[in-house]
């Protein structure tokens, strides 16, 4: 509706409007107004007694307000700003443009993040005795199905409530250290007593554990025996991991045809077409005493031995006996989630 000045009397003049039952709302934007509600009887009284007292335009069903374009629809209202849109184009002479369709994710970069960003267990974890709790409890949870079935339920359970944890509880290292090194530059400042020192040195505690899990973290990312090299948290290995994440990348790559090329997907096109030429013949010649070729070398007690199941000592023996940050699993999980949990 287009409400304009009031021929007689002024806003305030309204005659008595008594609503028995249900809810009206009313939306007033300087000259245009939406009239909703459960009652269409009491939005027909409301409307006529409006236009007593101004001059009113109905413009029937709800169709286009602030730049906002309403359709209706059998499961509800959808919004759009296609008209909108429309305008602007038209007003800065873009309308013969060629315009192309834009797929847009509502997934917002933290969910993004969260969803594709691949899991990487942190060693600095294991020095917070919560992440045990966490551990423990999404370990505990119960799946049937075969045994390896459930382990690996356990390990995506366990994976998703460590991030979670992270973000919520643990991920703030740095942010920690400042507020920590603030705090503590505070107390002594302030007045010597025997309250502030117990409070400095508890301080002095947190800020030294939180400055190892810092050094844990870049040792991890590292990916370099740094501990026996005698180096401490220094600028190199902070330019190592620089380095190594540089390195681990192909730009360019140069195809059968001498031509340089630089996009992901052509690169990966090129390796598989090198191999596929590489290891496929049209013609093969396969001897007819293939299967000879390698005589058995194993007795039938090495066979007996080899298909028994490990008892859990060999396996924790083996297992103790891992690099406790090479080779994550299907899952993640270094040898050192094991080994700590």
């Amino acid at each position: 509706m287009v409400m304009k000045e009031p021929s007689q009397g002024g806003y305030d003049q309204f005659s008595d409007l008594k609503l028995c039952q249900g809810i009206i709302l009313v939306l007033l934007y300087v000259d245009d107004m939406i009239i909703t509600g459960s009652d269409l009887d009491v939005i027909s009284i409301l409307k006529q007694d409006l236009n007593h007292h101004f001059e009113m335009k109905d413009l029937s069903t709800f169709s286009y307000f602030l730049g906002l374009e309403v359709s209706t629809a059998s499961d509800g209202y959808y919004l759009s700003q296609a008209a909108y849109a429309s305008d602007l184009l038209s007003r800065a002479g873009l309308t013969d443009s060629k315009p192309s369709l834009l797929l847009l994710s509502l997934i917002t970069h933290k969910e993004r993040a969260f969803d594709t960003k691949p899991f990487r267990f942190e060693a600095s974890w294991t020095r917070d005795p919560t992440s045990h709790l966490v551990v423990k409890s999404a370990w505990s949870h119960h799946q049937s199905g075969t045994p390896e079935h459930m382990v690996c339920w356990k390990i995506d359970k366990t994976r998703l409530a460590l991030r979670k944890w992270n973000i919520s509880h643990f991920g703030h290292i740095q942010t920690r250290i400042k507020q920590l090194t603030n705090f503590l530059d505070l107390v002594q400042q302030s007045e010597q007593s025997t309250r502030n020192l117990e409070l400095e040195k508890n301080i002095r505690l947190e800020l030294d554990e939180q400055c190892r899990r810092k050094e844990c973290l870049w040792h991890q990312k590292s990916t370099l025996r740094w501990r026996c090299e005698g180096d401490l948290n220094t600028k190199f290995f902070h330019l190592s991991t620089i380095i190594r994440r540089k390195s681990n990348s192909i730009d360019f790559l140069k195809d059968q045809s001498e031509k340089w090329i630089s996009k992901r997907e052509e690169t990966g096109d090129c390796f598989n077409k090198n191999f596929q030429t590489f290891f496929t013949s049209s013609n093969p010649d396969f001897p007819p005493d293939l299967e000879n070729l390698i005589y058995p070398m194993l007795t039938a007690s090495d066979i007996s031995m080899l298909c028994e199941i490990p008892s859990f000592e060999e396996i924790s023996k083996v297992l103790m006996n891992f690099e406790s940050l090479k080779a994550p699993g299907p899952g993640g999980m270094p040898a050192l989630f094991f080994k700590s949990y």
